[in-house]
């Protein structure tokens, strides 16, 4: 009686079989984390309009978060453990909410803007007001962080950039005032709070997004609201800021 011959794989055909299959699991590996650095992207740039959002809310729900450790002199509040002052009874007035996203357009830090009551306010206007209570950033409430898995601001000419939001209620008016700028926050904020600094401003959101197209985060200061921050695609015909 004959037996059946078995064969067996050559040492060809393996290393053929580990090679393509080499090759497909590199190729998925490839496609997967394209995916993760996609969603992540998209993830960190909703994220941050979310994060700008959010200070409308803090400015509309206004809370005073310091403590009796607190001391408010000639407009500046400072850290004073000794003589501190009991909420509500301090000359500084809580006036907002300002934004800075610096160090390259990778980091951001919110924190509260307040100011004085001026002794014989201008009505007039909302700017004026503002301006006369000498607005001064505080640090007793104070955030600072990285934008989320790597992402950046760039500018049109795609060199690092950096944007700075003022998000102001009027004392005269109780309305909201918002003032953007592509500059770092001023030491003099009242630089800042000036008709120019209300016009739109546009960056683009740099990271490792695949293919995604790079997004874009606009900040219009006429919408007194969480709309007034909008992401979008790029831009482009007429649109500008091309990313």
């Amino acid at each position: 009686m004959r037996r059946a011959s078995i064969r067996g794989f050559t040492v060809i055909e393996l290393m053929l079989f580990l090679g393509i299959t080499s090759v497909l699991f590199i190729g998925l590996m490839v496609g997967v984390n394209s995916n993760i650095n996609q969603q992540r992207y998209r993830e960190s740039v909703f994220n941050l309009s979310t994060d700008l959002q959010d200070q409308y809310n803090e400015v509309d729900n206004t809370r005073n978060e310091r403590d009796e450790n607190w001391r408010c002199v000639d407009g500046n509040v400072a850290e004073d453990s000794t003589s501190g002052e009991a909420r509500g009874t301090s000359e500084c007035v809580l006036l907002g909410r300002a934004v800075e996203i610096y160090e390259d357009g990778t980091k951001i830090r919110t924190l509260s803007v307040i100011g004085v009551e001026p002794s014989d306010p201008d009505e007039s206007s909302d700017i004026g007001v503002l301006n006369e209570h000498n607005p001064k950033l505080s640090t007793f409430s104070e955030t600072d962080d990285y934008l989320d898995w790597g992402v950046s601001l760039k500018g049109e000419d795609n060199r690092p950039s950096t944007l700075s939001m003022l998000i102001l209620r009027s004392p005269a008016s109780g309305l909201l005032r918002v003032f953007a700028s592509e500059n770092p926050l001023p030491s003099d904020l009242s630089t800042m709070i000036n008709a120019a600094s209300t016009n739109d401003v546009s960056v683009c959101i740099d990271g490792d997004r695949g293919t995604l197209p790079r997004y874009s985060l606009a900040v219009n200061p006429s919408i007194a609201g969480p709309d007034g921050i909008v992401v979008q695609e790029g831009l482009d015909g007429e649109g500008n800021l091309v990313c």
